[in-house]
């Protein structure tokens, strides 16, 4: 089958903002997690699959592993503390529904990876270097592809921060 069409969905600072509302009304782990998400731009599965011992909270960092154990999870079930949180389907569709409330319009259908890419595009028009948003993406395409990916070895921790701390203040703001 043809490859999937990318999507290119990016929420407006009006739905951020409405998001925003709509986790503070989520029950643990939701709105931790979710927030986590909307402050780092980190995956789903790496902010589900992430265990306490990966924070270093003194140093203000967040050591991603190459794999992640599957215990001691950071976002545990309510249910179940030795798994992960599930209902994801469920949570989505709260989420939508109070967003659409609080807008009271129709509102284009996104899903958690939208974040991401909403995170970027503001990155990006806060005049973050492109190279940087890829640090904070955890890309290993585009420029930390081919030769780059062989002899850049440079980890941009101090520019990282700075760009996180700079969207954290504009996702503030709004």
């Amino acid at each position: 089958p043809p490859a999937p069409k990318p999507r290119d969905r990016v929420l407006s600072n009006e739905e951020l903002k409405s998001l925003w509302k709509a986790i503070e009304n989520q029950p643990f782990p939701w709105q931790h997690s979710l927030k986590l998400m909307l402050f780092t731009a980190a995956r789903r599965s790496e902010v589900f699959g992430a265990e306490r011992a990966e924070f270093d909270l003194e140093e203000k960092v967040w050591n991603l592993p190459a794999s992640s154990a599957k215990n001691s999870k950071l976002f545990p079930s309510a249910t179940n503390p030795k798994t992960s949180a599930s209902g994801i389907s469920k949570l989505l569709r709260r989420l939508r529904a109070d967003i659409q409330s609080d807008l009271q319009r129709p509102v284009l259908h996104w899903t958690l990876h939208d974040i991401r890419r909403t995170v970027a595009t503001n990155l990006q028009r806060l005049g973050v270097r492109l190279e940087v948003t890829e640090a904070i993406l955890n890309h290993i395409s585009g420029s930390q592809a081919g030769i780059v990916k062989v002899y850049q070895r440079y980890n941009w921790m101090d520019e990282k921060r700075e760009a996180l701390q700079l969207w954290s203040d504009d996702l503030v703001r709004i």
